[in-house]
């Protein structure tokens, strides 16, 4: 399922305050009406995947940089002002919800499900151009006065150097297309095994080749990691947090007692060699089960608190960081791979299947009964 961009934790500067009001004035004069908080941000990313626009149409519209550890920016906008330029590339809100419609049933068509569907903000469910409703929104046919940058009022800093990208085309598109996460979690794993890119001497013909096997379709395997402001320690939530919070961690690679007895992992020799890898012992996993199988029951498989769809990524980092698990390349195919993505998985498996061995699910008692709870893939339609 599409994944939905998230936000990336940062160390905000303080963003033009005073001339808001003069860039924007106009937009209190247009007849389309909109109900997002005048001073609600979204960063670009997001802002180009929820609102369907490129980089040209959000050009001279940027409200904040916020900087993060390092080097890393994010380009924050106003999402009043970027909605109003979608609704200026396709026509106004009538014109807009009715692409968007087609989209989202389209969409519900492929995944039998609008979970994940981005929906522009004025158009979520009970918004004011509701995209369940099945007539289209009556609206002016176009607005007064569209918006114009004031580029003398927007410090210019986005253009600054980021030092994971330089010149390279390729890192620049797939950091503009991947989730902030992905691309973090990525860019650590081209750094531990492939050298940073920043080091003196570097070269940087691999960490092309990664970035744009990046951009181009792994990035697409990821479903939509939760609204990072649902609250997911809970009373409720406690039990699964207090196992997960004491999940056991593999020993480092090179370190001196890499393959040796750990409590709560196996260790899986590869080819009868030294090499191997660490997995969660059956003891563990029949634990931490038991914990998803009482939250799926109350909560369903959805995206709330305590829903799969939300737990299930605070499970796949544990075991990522845990294991040494998540993204990694391999220079010599020139694939990306994720050995803990299977946590995210949200379908059933058949029992003997390698799908299910691989899942885990068939290592412990409660682990069969979780994938019972889960839907059975169906398989896609073919046209007649």
């Amino acid at each position: 399922m599409p994944k939905e961009p998230t936000s990336r934790a940062s160390k905000s500067t303080a963003g033009p305050t005073r001339g808001v009001a003069q860039r924007f004035e106009v937009h209190g004069e247009l007849s389309w009406k909109t109900k997002i908080p005048e001073k609600r941000t979204i960063h670009k990313t997001l802002a180009k995947s929820k609102y369907r626009l490129d980089d040209e149409h959000l050009k001279g519209y940027t409200h904040n940089i916020a900087h993060g550890d390092g080097d890393m920016v994010t380009v924050l906008y106003f999402e009043h002002v970027v909605q109003h330029l979608a609704w200026k590339r396709y026509g106004g809100p009538t014109e807009y919800w009715k692409m968007l419609k087609a989209d989202l049933q389209a969409y519900v068509e492929k995944y039998r499900t609008k979970e994940g569907f981005l929906f522009p903000h004025d158009y979520l469910p009970g918004g004011l151009y509701d995209l369940n409703k099945t007539d289209a929104p009556l609206t002016e046919s176009r607005p007064l006065r569209a918006p114009v940058p004031a580029t003398t009022l927007i410090p210019q800093v986005s253009e600054q150097v980021d030092l994971e990208i330089g010149s390279s085309r390729a890192s620049a598109a797939a950091k503009e297309r991947v989730a902030v996460w992905l691309w973090a979690a990525c860019s650590n794993a081209l750094d531990t095994n492939h050298g940073s890119p920043t080091r003196p001497g570097a070269s940087t013909r691999v960490r092309e080749e990664a970035m744009r096997a990046l951009g181009q379709q792994f990035y697409l395997a990821y479903p939509a990691r939760p609204n990072p402001n649902i609250a997911l320690r809970t009373i409720e939530t406690y039990n699964f947090f207090h196992v997960l919070d004491g999940a056991p961690s593999a020993p480092g690679r090179s370190s001196q007692t890499w393959g040796t007895v750990v409590a709560g992992l196996e260790f899986v020799p590869v080819r009868g060699g030294p090499d191997g890898f660490y997995e969660w012992s059956e003891t563990y996993l029949e634990r931490l089960f038991m914990q998803v199988n009482c939250l799926v029951t109350r909560f369903g498989l959805g995206s709330v608190t305590g829903g799969w769809q939300t737990i299930r990524w605070v499970i796949y980092d544990k075991y990522a960081k845990c294991l040494g698990r998540g993204p990694q390349y391999d220079s010599a195919t020139k694939r990306w791979s994720d050995d803990a993505k299977f946590w995210l998985d949200e379908h059933q498996y058949e029992a003997g299947s390698e799908e299910l061995r691989v899942s885990l699910r068939d290592r412990c008692a409660a682990g069969r009964h979780f994938n019972s709870l889960l839907p059975v893939r169906r398989p896609p339609t073919v046209a007649a």
